[in-house]
C-alpha cells in the first residue's frame, strides 16, 4: 500500500477538477481518433502523441479553471502568484510525468520495430518487473513516486541486436521528447497560444540535455545515452558524449524559444523579422539521434498569413554516417471554410521521400473530423524517427473541443 506522502501529489489535481467542474472556463482540446483504439498506445509516435497532447490539454483545462476561480479578474498580484505557485509545481511534476511516457514509449516503440515485445516497469530495483505497466499505470507511477521508470523487453522472436539496432532503440527517447517539444512549440506559433506550453516544452526540450549531462565524465555508463554513443563507436564512428552535449548546448542557446516567452504568452505579440519583403521567425534548433549518426535540423517559420503557415527545416548530419541533406517543407492552413488543412514533404538530395497530411473539417462548436495519411520509401533520417514503416497508414477519427 502506498504511503500517505505517495498520495498528496493526487489532493491539488483534484482540488483543480473539482473546479473546473463547478467552473469550466477554458477552451482546451481533447482529440480522440481511430489511432488510440486500434494500436498499443506505446508503440507508434503518433499514438503516444496524441496520449500526451490529450493529458497535457486536461491539465491546461484544469489549470485554467482553478486560475479563473481564483482570480475571475485576471489581476497581476502577490496574492494571485502565491495562490499559483502550488498549481504551477504541480504542472510541472504532471508535464514531466508526461514527457516520461513519451520519452519511455520511443524505446518501446523501436524495440517493437525490431521484433522484441516491449513493456514499461518503474522502480529503482526492477520490483515491477513481472508486472508490466500501462500507458497509464507508467504515468500515475510518474505522478505518485520519484522511482525509475524503464522499458524492458522479451525477444520472442530470438532477435539479434545490432550496433544500429541498438542505437536507434536507445536514441529514441530522446528523439521522441524533442519532436514533441516541436510540435508544442509550432502549435503555440500557428494557434492558440497557452502560457502552459512554455512548462510543456521546455521540459521536454531540455530533457535531452539534462540526461545527455549526467552522462558526462564517466558518470552512469549503464545510461541512454553513454550506451547510444557506445553504439556509435561499435559502428566504426567517433563520436563522444562530450560531443553530444555541446551540440545540445548549442540547439538551445541558438533557438529563439529558449529565451522569448512572447513565443507562447497570448498577451505578447510575436513580430517577425522581414528580408526582401519576406517576414519569417528566427530558426529553432533541435539535435537528434539517429542510428548511425547525430543531426542537427533548423526550423524556420514564414507567416503568410494569420492562418497560413510555411515551417522550412533543413537537416544535416554533425557527427557519424554522412548521409544526403533532408529539406522538410510544411504548410499549415487554418480555419479557412471550417476546413484546417497541415501537410509536409521531407526529401533528401537522394529523392528519399516521406509525406504526411492532415485534414480537419469543423463540424460544429464541439466536433470535428480528422483524417490523416503517411506515407514514404523510409529512408530519410525523419521517417525513421516518426514512422519507420514502408506501408502508408490512412487514420480517420474526431476531435472534441472542451469549451
Amino acid at each position: 500500500m502506498r504511503s500517505l506522502k505517495n498520495t498528496l501529489p493526487f489532493i491539488l489535481p483534484a482540488m483543480l477538477l473539482l473546479n473546473a467542474l463547478t467552473s469550466p472556463t477554458s477552451a482546451e482540446t481533447i482529440s480522440l481518433s481511430t489511432q488510440q483504439s486500434q494500436y498499443r498506445t506505446e508503440l507508434y509516435q503518433p499514438t503516444v502523441f496524441e496520449w500526451a497532447e490529450n493529458v497535457s490539454n486536461l491539465n491546461h483545462f484544469l489549470l485554467n479553471a482553478y486560475e479563473k476561480k481564483i482570480n475571475p479578474t485576471n489581476e497581476n498580484s502577490l496574492t494571485h502568484t502565491l495562490f499559483m505557485l502550488p498549481a504551477y509545481l504541480v504542472h510541472l511534476k504532471l508535464s514531466y510525468s508526461i514527457a516520461t511516457v513519451v520519452h519511455e514509449s520511443g524505446h518501446a516503440a523501436t524495440d517493437y520495430l525490431h521484433g522484441f515485445a516491449p513493456y514499461f516497469g518503474a522502480g529503482f530495483d526492477d520490483e515491477w518487473i513481472d508486472l508490466p505497466l500501462s500507458v497509464w499505470d507508467l504515468y500515475l507511477n510518474e505522478i505518485t513516486t520519484s522511482g525509475r521508470a524503464y522499458t524492458g523487453v522479451d525477444n520472442p522472436n530470438n532477435v539479434t541486436l545490432t550496433p544500429i539496432m541498438n542505437a536507434q532503440i536507445l536514441g529514441a527517447g530522446i528523439n521522441y521528447n524533442t519532436d514533441f517539444a516541436k510540435n508544442i512549440l509550432f502549435q503555440s506559433l500557428t494557434s492558440i497560444k497557452s502560457k502552459h506550453n512554455l512548462i510543456d516544452f521546455q521540459v521536454n526540450r531540455s530533457l535531452g540535455a539534462l540526461y545527455v549531462a549526467t552522462n558526462l565524465n564517466g558518470s552512469d555508463p549503464d545510461g541512454d545515452p553513454n550506451r547510444y554513443i557506445s553504439a556509435l563507436n561499435e559502428q566504426g564512428y567517433d563520436i563522444t558524449i562530450d560531443q553530444l552535449f555541446y551540440a545540445h548546448v548549442a540547439a538551445f542557446l541558438l533557438s529563439p524559444s529558449s529565451t522569448d516567452l512572447s513565443r507562447f504568452d497570448a498577451d505578447t505579440s510575436i513580430y517577425p523579422h522581414t528580408l526582401f519583403d519576406i517576414s519569417f521567425l528566427l530558426p529553432e534548433w533541435f539535435v537528434y539521434l539517429n542510428p548511425s549518426s547525430v543531426s542537427m535540423l533548423t526550423a524556420t517559420l514564414f507567416p503568410i498569413t494569420q492562418t497560413k503557415f510555411f515551417i522550412l527545416e533543413v537537416e544535416s548530419v554533425l557527427y557519424g554516417k554522412r548521409t544526403p541533406l533532408e529539406l522538410t517543407f510544411s504548410v499549415i492552413s487554418k480555419n479557412t471554410s471550417g476546413f484546417s488543412y497541415k501537410g509536409s514533404l521531407n526529401i533528401d538530395t537522394d529523392f528519399n521521400y516521406f509525406a504526411k497530411t492532415e485534414i480537419k473539417k469543423k463540424m460544429n462548436n464541439i466536433l470535428s473530423l480528422i483524417a490523416n495519411i503517411k506515407y514514404g520509401n523510409n529512408q530519410t533520417l525523419k521517417q525513421t524517427r516518426e514512422w519507420p514503416y514502408n506501408d502508408p497508414i490512412l487514420n480517420i477519427g474526431v476531435q472534441i473541443h472542451y469549451h
